[in-house]
């Protein structure tokens, strides 16, 4: 139960925690050669490749920016206390994966207010989210942020995102389901990649590792 800016405790659900091994590391560099012409190179670090990691899967409970901060300090709090990890975002200890959709607003008389195209907006509405059994009718695709290393990215990105897509919507266009990067001297997110779904991944269970199933009745 973290606790918002205006100190009332919220409760988020926890989908999953999924124990994985880091691939690496890459980092896109933007050159110049002796011409003036612009030149794109990525570097690949393995120095972390083949380390264990967690990745603990919220549902989407988070209302706000504010809550979203607080649930990542929260997070980080509980972590560290039990020696999970030092709790370091900037040296990549703890990161942080952003999802933001939008959901219509109801107004007073109980009927759904739309920016943008109805129809649309149906017929894109949590198609293949995973999460659509917690989430509002008619809430839009869902965009995520990759690798925020900081509680004050974690608030910018959540605020840039809603405005943005807020935008995108008052003008008639479909948000797309994507990964964006956050761009912390512009204050901005970047469009990486079109969102993958699961198959295109090629995520396979591990068949020796069960899955464990937590309820109140374990101590």
């Amino acid at each position: 139960q973290p606790q918002s800016s205006d100190d009332k405790f919220f409760e988020i659900g926890i989908e999953r925690i999924q124990i994985e091994q880091d691939t690496g590391k890459t980092t896109t560099l933007k050159t110049k050669d002796v011409n003036g012409r612009e030149h794109t190179q990525s570097l690949i670090d393995y120095n972390r490749a083949g380390c264990a990691l967690i990745e603990i899967v919220f549902r989407p409970d988070i209302r706000s920016a504010s809550q979203a901060a607080s649930a990542v300090l929260t997070l980080r709090q509980l972590l560290t206390h039990i020696g999970t990890c030092d709790g370091n975002m900037h040296t990549g200890s703890l990161r942080c994966d952003l999802n933001v959709s939008l959901a219509p607003v109801v107004n007073d008389s109980g009927s759904s207010v739309h920016a943008g195209n109805r129809d649309e907006m149906d017929e894109h509405a949590n198609e293949d989210n995973p999460f659509g059994k917690y989430l509002p009718p008619n809430t839009g695709n869902r965009v995520e942020v990759k690798n925020l290393n900081s509680v004050r990215q974690v608030i910018l990105a959540t605020e840039y995102e809603a405005l943005r897509q807020t935008r995108l919507l008052q003008q008639g266009v479909t948000i797309p389901q994507e990964t964006r990067t956050f761009n912390a001297p512009n204050g901005c997110t970047v469009t990486l990649r079109s969102k993958e779904d699961a198959i295109d991944y090629r995520f396979m269970p591990e068949p020796d590792v069960p899955p464990v199933i937590l309820n109140r009745d374990v101590s």
